[in-house]
């Protein structure tokens, strides 16, 4: 990858509260897959029906970060997207 882009990349948390559901997990994850982007940490914890998703990139490009939010957003069972630039 050219530095240039490197230097614009940036850190990014993305907080995802859904209902408790199987296959959840595997489908907040895949907006990141589709676009060849792995996250550095993943840590989902469930509170009765619901789950709670913190995912972390530590270089993802600016022009991503809106794209896989909206992806993050249209999931079914969904309730909120949280979006940290860190």
């Amino acid at each position: 990858m050219p530095l240039l882009e490197l230097l614009h990349q940036r850190p990014v948390r993305f907080v995802v509260e859904a209902q408790a559901e199987p296959a959840m997990l595997m489908r907040v994850i895949s907006p990141f897959v589709r676009r060849d982007l792995d996250p550095d940490h993943v840590k989902s914890h469930r509170a009765g029906s619901t789950m709670r998703v913190d995912m972390r990139v530590k270089q993802m490009p600016p022009e991503m970060i809106h794209i896989v939010e909206g992806s993050l957003r249209q999931i079914a069972g969904v309730i909120r997207v949280t979006v940290e630039l860190q």
